[in-house]
């Protein structure tokens, strides 16, 4: 492999690295609606936890909730870690490399092929950070690629038990022992109305 070659492979990876990182951002909003749904649908039933029962019915469903409520914040975990805490390295600016060439060109000003020892230090310089960002970026990939495929399954479980949890809390109509809190107003004489002076 020759040194363009191998400088055209480094430049590469960087870019697909870079587009990596914007497809797991565009592929973390799904789940996130799906935890938000899953989490309102749970707090729809969790309520009923507050009124404890004998029956068997209680008891299934509590485990139900439970178990819905665990898958629910396991893949809430590892979706903040698909989410956050990872910093990406990137190139220099266009800025900081012509200050770093103009360098280059004062350094080697009295060399005789000056203008050949410029463009091959430019071109180690940008190599190097091409090596050194796609290097970490792909750490950081790997790491929220598997955070987010871990909060995936778990979205998987939880939604498969949170449909479990509300069709059993809707067909042993488990709302019917939640003693209803209406209160009832009774009017007992005519409200008198007074002017303001």
């Amino acid at each position: 492999m020759t040194d363009d070659e191998l400088f055209e492979f480094y430049k590469s990876q960087y870019e697909r690295e870079d587009e990596a990182r914007n497809d797991i951002n565009d592929r973390l909003q799904i789940p996130l609606a799906i935890i938000v749904s899953l989490i309102g649908v749970l707090a729809t039933m969790v309520k009923l936890l507050g009124y404890p029962g004998c029956s068997w019915k209680y008891g299934v469903f509590s485990l139900l909730i439970i178990a819905s409520g665990v898958f629910v914040a396991r893949a809430l975990y590892f979706f903040v870690h698909a989410w956050r805490g990872y910093e990406y390295e990137f190139l220099p600016t266009a800025d900081q490399t012509r200050e770093y060439r103009k360098k280059l060109q004062t350094t080697y000003a009295s060399f005789p092929n000056s203008r050949k020892l410029v463009e091959q230090h430019t071109k180690q310089y940008i190599q190097n950070y091409y090596i050194t960002c796609s290097t970490k970026n792909t750490d950081n990939n790997d790491a929220r690629a598997l955070n987010l495929h871990f909060s995936n399954r778990a979205i998987i479980f939880a939604a498969v038990l949170v449909a479990s949890t509300y069709v059993f809390y809707e067909c042993f109509k488990l709302s019917d022992l939640i003693p209803s809190e209406s209160s009832s107003v009774r009017i007992t004489q005519p409200v008198e109305i007074k002017r303001a002076p």
